[in-house]
């Protein structure tokens, strides 16, 4: 089956972030300056900086049809499959009494090339078809080379018990785990972490609110970016409730354990 080998950094500028498309990051263009497009992501393309100009609603870049659009586009390139294929599975879950959207997805989960990245057996869907294609996946301890393959709910999926194969997917892993532990220290350092760990806040959630209603303070600045890296020199003032004296916290102590 065929599948899109084109440029992918020039489509994550036009659509957005895909994980099952590639790791790189694009490098974004932002307007710079004072005024109503300042801090705006420019568009792709030679003309990308005069789409932010336009103001007459029939010129508007976030028409309807585009969103449906580039929500299509988005399921396109993020699960590696083509409009044949897409419009496959949409009349599929046509065909059923539930919700369309939710079984589209479902069908699109449910895939094997998808499954295999969401084991991280993968770094991406593109490098999961490549590891089915190579024959190193197997389903039910046989071998399936085919990445569109339907997998139901008690399948067994393991690795072939290759040199190569175990070698290739125990590398992937290694990555990933070293990647979670280093965002695992990276958000121990957030603000919303630290006031959901020093119990200002119960949940994670609680403590977003807070820091959205403007009752958190960093070096006696009001702070609302919930994903601020703190540093041990930062001091924490929390205004809990009206006329009371806010809670300060000292990281000092705490940002050199983690």
């Amino acid at each position: 089956m065929s599948r899109y080998v084109g440029p992918r950094l020039r489509i994550l500028r036009r659509i957005g972030k895909l994980r099952g498309l590639t790791r790189k990051k694009p490098f974004r263009r932002v307007v710079r300056g004072r005024g109503r497009l300042e801090g705006k992501v420019i568009p792709p393309g030679q003309h990308g900086l005069t789409k932010l100009f336009k103001t007459r609603p029939f010129d508007s870049s976030e028409s309807d049809y585009l969103i449906r659009l580039k929500v299509k586009q988005r399921l396109r390139y993020n699960y590696g499959i083509t409009e044949r294929q897409l419009i496959k599975y949409v009349r599929k879950a046509k065909r059923t009494k539930e919700s369309t959207g939710q079984i589209l997805l479902q069908l699109l989960e449910m895939r094997l090339d998808n499954i295999v990245f969401r084991l991280n057996m993968a770094p991406t869907i593109v490098a999961a078809r490549q590891l089915i294609n190579h024959g190193h996946i197997r389903v039910n301890n046989k071998k399936v080379n085919i990445p569109s393959y339907m997998c139901k709910p008690k399948d067994v999926i393991s690795v072939s018990m290759k040199q190569s194969s175990l070698k290739l997917v125990n590398k992937n892993l290694q990555e990933y785990s070293e990647k979670m532990r280093f965002y695992k220290k990276r958000l121990e350092k957030t603000l919303a972490y630290i006031l959901f760990k020093f119990d200002f806040a119960s949940t994670m959630t609680n403590a977003l609110e807070l820091i959205n209603s403007g009752k958190v303070q960093v070096n006696n600045r009001k702070m609302k970016m919930p994903n601020y890296i703190c540093s041990p020199k930062d001091t924490i003032s929390v205004l809990t409730e009206k006329g009371s004296s806010p809670r300060k916290i000292k990281l000092t102590d705490y940002l050199r354990t983690v």
